[in-house]
């Protein structure tokens, strides 16, 4: 009964949350967007609690932020924001945009998710990202937790050349994420590499070129499989040369 009442819940949460917050063009609808900024996209929680902090010279991860925050970026030098959460359809990417223009700020969007293993375009479109990025830079999700830590994990070891073993420290505690709730797949996505890179070294951008799929390495963390046998699925789908 407690898990339908919880689903009946969230549901009207999802409905609420979808219904307002998209228009900023007008001045009933700019006063709405903010409601909902604050209220549904819970940015009260973010007034002084940024969870940002620089990961690499002039670059840096964050959670979701307000424009006031952004154009104080602009006198920081920033020059280019990566949104994690897609495109700006509600108030929270609406209010960024228009802010981020403000400021002369270039804007990359990509639609991550954090809850199941990016699929491989996904990665594509995310290395894309990491060859033609301008900083300094900072690139954020909602709260700064789970798919700033990714980002920042493959951006270090992919872009600064750090080892994954280190990089991966990047998903901690210290910025909110835990790896034993559904978000951990990215976690588990991290292990898989660094474990079929102990076997024989290979870059992450040639694993997921070569052998990754998304489906398997989920699937994986789905029913606890170790990371040696995920490794060995994966290499069993990666068709003999």
């Amino acid at each position: 009964m407690f898990k339908k009442i919880a689903d009946r819940y969230f549901a009207w949460e999802r409905h609420l949350r979808d219904s307002f917050g998209d228009d900023i063009e007008t001045p009933k609808g700019r006063f709405w967007a903010y409601v909902h900024f604050h209220l549904m996209d819970h940015a009260f929680f973010r007034v002084l609690w940024t969870n940002m902090r620089e990961i690499a010279p002039d670059v840096y991860r964050s959670n979701q932020p307000s424009p006031r925050r952004i154009a104080k970026w602009k006198s920081k030098g920033i020059q280019t924001v990566v949104n994690l959460r897609g495109a700006p359809i509600q108030s929270h990417g609406l209010l960024e945009e228009e802010a981020c223009k403000a400021a002369g700020i270039d804007m990359v969007c990509l639609k991550f998710g954090a809850r199941h293993a990016p699929d491989r375009t996904l990665l594509l479109e995310l290395f894309e990202i990491f060859d033609d990025l301008k900083v300094p830079t900072v690139f954020h999700c909602k709260s700064g937790a789970d798919r700033a830590g990714f980002f920042s994990a493959l951006y270090l070891n992919m872009v600064a050349g750090h080892p994954m073993e280190k990089a991966a420290k990047q998903l901690s505690l210290r910025h909110l994420h835990v790896d034993f709730t559904p978000t951990g797949v990215l976690d588990y996505v991290l292990r898989v590499y660094m474990e079929r890179n102990r076997r024989t070294p290979i870059s992450f951008r040639d694993w997921v070129i070569s052998e990754y799929d998304a489906p398997t390495v989920h699937h994986g963390y789905q029913d606890r499989i170790m990371w040696s046998e995920t490794v060995d699925k994966l290499q069993g789908l990666t068709p003999a040369v």
